[in-house]
């Protein structure tokens, strides 16, 4: 899955209203679909609130499908992710742990560094 939106969705009276939906960032990778301009429906039922209905706005991560997916067997769908405060901040926290651990173990299965958008780089690189 590749990163393609993040929306703001007013959730009311027990459904997101995906059509009024704001589009505050949308990202349009070389292989991917284009922008993502707008949800499909009108609204959708937000069936996970149905014991407590509460009205507000709720921020959406939009996902489209890539080709990795096929490796992990994934379906071939756009998600979407609503996300809270508490699990934005954990995440952030551990994906900066994990990184870093990605880096050093490519660094001990290529013997080096690696030049991304990360550089992976430690002093004995430049020895």
């Amino acid at each position: 899955m590749h990163l393609k939106a993040f929306s703001r969705i007013k959730r009311i009276d027990g459904f997101f209203h995906t059509r009024e939906a704001t589009i505050d960032c949308t990202f349009n990778s070389n292989k991917g679909r284009g922008p993502f301009k707008e949800f499909p429906f009108d609204k959708v039922k937000a069936y996970y609130s149905e014991k407590q209905p509460l009205n507000g706005e709720v921020l959406g991560l939009v996902f489209e499908p890539s080709e990795i997916d096929e490796d992990f067997f994934l379906p071939n769908t756009w998600l979407i992710w609503i996300i809270s405060a508490d699990e934005f901040e954990a995440l952030l926290r551990r994906v900066e742990e994990l990184l870093h651990k990605t880096d050093e173990t490519t660094e001990k299965l290529l013997g080096r560094g690696w030049a991304g958008k990360r550089p992976y780089q430690k002093l004995h690189h430049f020895m």
